[in-house]
């Protein structure tokens, strides 16, 4: 399931997907001044496929922050085929 599959990710707040010129990529932009109203969620919890269908052994996450004096907060939360347990990465 490619990322870019708006429907396929859950989505709240002010989200956009734009075109980054730096990396050639789309994104999605994601502003708001109450973080937990403002987020994107891949997959969508309610999708069909509740996976990235990765297979590598690295997840690389990208993070650009707009405005420097606004905190920024993201959560990743991971799921292993062979474990029932759930980790979860926080960063802000």
């Amino acid at each position: 399931m490619p990322i870019s599959d708006w429907n396929a990710n859950k989505k709240q707040g002010e989200v956009k997907e734009i075109y980054a010129k730096e990396i050639g990529r789309k994104v999605f932009s994601i502003g708001g001044s109450v973080s937990p109203h403002n987020f994107v969620m891949i997959p969508n919890p309610h999708s069909i496929s509740r996976n990235l269908g990765l297979v590598g052994r690295y997840l690389y996450i990208m993070v650009k922050c707009q405005d420097t004096s606004s905190p920024m907060g993201f959560h990743v939360d991971l799921k292993m085929n062979e474990s029932k347990s759930v980790t979860r990465l926080s960063a802000s």
